[in-house]
């Protein structure tokens, strides 16, 4: 039981690792892409910058719609993700 915990702890580690990574890459892209569009005078140019963010938003949203899947349909592995005891305001 406890191997099969610290199992779940390591995948559980990997995957929000994975996520932040995701949602780092997204959002710096999402910003580069506001301040280029804030750059360009040229109105093609624009609309795709435009269309750029809104996909990026979309695919954040996509994200975050497939995280709170997860939580609702595996309580037990964000008691996992979550359970790290280390003293914040945000422990049981």
């Amino acid at each position: 039981m406890v191997f099969e915990r610290q199992s779940r702890n390591k995948i559980g580690q990997i995957i929000m690792e994975d996520m932040d990574q995701i949602l780092q890459g997204l959002s710096e892209e999402a910003l580069r892409s506001i301040k280029m569009l804030s750059e360009c005078k040229d109105p093609a140019e624009r609309k795709l910058h435009a269309e750029t963010i809104q996909n990026l938003c979309e695919s954040m949203g996509t994200f975050f719609d497939a995280v709170g899947m997860v939580a609702e349909n595996s309580p037990d592995l964000m008691d996992d993700l979550f359970d790290d005891d280390d003293g914040d305001d945000f422990d049981d």
